[in-house]
């Protein structure tokens, strides 16, 4: 058996618990039992399998939830009084199996929480108690082994990265805007879509870089995708974005206003609208968000079918959100959760248009 941990936005476990789940069933793997969020630490997710490593290894090219996956080897809890002087007595005392077969090691790390110490001074403590018990040197440019020692205030995990780069650079963007969403952010709302629509069309009004074009068209190919955007030099460089990626066959965009919608788009025309506005962040203080809200909904419910589906990302004043959208029956609220991207910390909300 076999521990793998997966790392996500805090808030999208169970999508990157659901992801793998089905990639292991394509590969036909059994998954012994998920574990998310273990030791109550949030964007993580433990499994356990009952195969080697080796099985595992190309599920992970195809994961779009996750940013990184390791190989699980160790919990620790360090003691409060000195957790570095905890870190290296612990590991004096554990079996690293791989350590006894290489000529050369690094050890990398995380550091969550408050601590009097950076994350050097963990790498330091770790490095030196397995150079004590190995007598393997240490290797910063070309190590044979890379061990992770990640610290969340006192919960130590110790694993074994089993891929070179992060798993959400999975774009070259030629235009990048100073705040982009994260591809794994983008994935985690495009599966709160309702797939079995014919014909499939999807809208992101507020699509900036092009990410969560990029990824529906990547992960939904039978989707038909449009973007939009207000402002003209955006458009211009989403759309380096597709062609860079090849993808301009499966994706269109113009220049439109989102508190707009019905004067750039035909009436129920979209199935799905999956959106993250730059409103809150770039522009809190210029934006009056109840008025910003009732004009975006109001498009919304006018371009989107009878049980299509609103994905959106909710930042500041997520209370107007909701008192506006009393003033719309016909979107109802089917679900509002809390979740992490990039140190900010939106509600991702689905609302699904009532039957006509």
């Amino acid at each position: 058996m076999i521990n793998i941990r997966l790392i996500t936005n805090k808030g999208l476990e169970d999508i990157a618990a659901t992801e793998f789940s089905q990639k292991a069933r394509q590969q036909s793997l059994e998954i012994i039992a998920i574990y998310p969020q273990p030791w109550a630490l949030k964007g993580q997710v433990l499994i356990q399998l009952n195969h080697s490593i080796s099985h595992v290894l190309p599920i992970i090219p195809q994961l779009h939830s996750v940013y990184q996956v390791l190989h699980h080897l160790y919990y620790l809890v360090l003691s409060p009084e000195d957790p570095l002087i905890s870190l290296q007595e612990q590991m004096l005392d554990l079996d690293l199996l791989p350590m006894q077969s290489v000529n050369s090691f690094r050890v990398t790390s995380h550091r969550y929480g408050t601590h009097d110490f950076n994350h050097l001074k963990i790498q330091q403590a770790a490095g030196s108690a397995l150079v004590e018990r190995y007598q393997t040197p240490v290797s910063l440019d070309h190590p044979d082994l890379n061990l992770r020692v990640d610290l969340y205030e006192l919960q130590c995990l110790i694993g074994i990265p089993l891929h070179l780069s992060e798993l959400d650079r999975r774009y070259h963007k030629l235009y990048q805007p100073r705040v982009t969403l994260n591809p794994t952010v983008a994935y985690g709302m495009l599966q709160f879509l309702a797939q079995d629509k014919s014909p499939d069309l999807l809208l992101d009004p507020f699509c900036g870089s092009g990410t969560i074009l990029l990824e529906a068209a990547n992960t939904l190919p039978h989707w038909e995708i449009y973007g939009s955007d207000y402002n003209p030099e955006t458009i211009e460089g989403v759309k380096k974005n597709i062609i860079a990626e090849n993808m301009s066959h499966s994706i269109k965009v113009k220049t439109a206003d989102a508190r707009d919608l019905a004067q750039a788009y035909p009436d129920h025309f979209f199935n799905g609208i999956v959106t993250n506005p730059p409103y809150g962040i770039r522009m809190g203080k210029q934006i009056n968000f109840y008025h910003f809200y009732r004009r975006f909904l109001a498009g919304v419910s006018q371009v989107l079918q009878p049980e299509g589906r609103l994905v959106i990302l909710v930042g500041k004043k997520s209370g107007e959100f909701k008192r506006v959208l009393h003033q719309f029956p016909e979107l109802q609220l089917l679900h509002f959760r809390l979740i992490e991207t990039g140190n900010f910390y939106p509600h991702l909300a689905v609302l699904e248009k009532k039957p006509a």
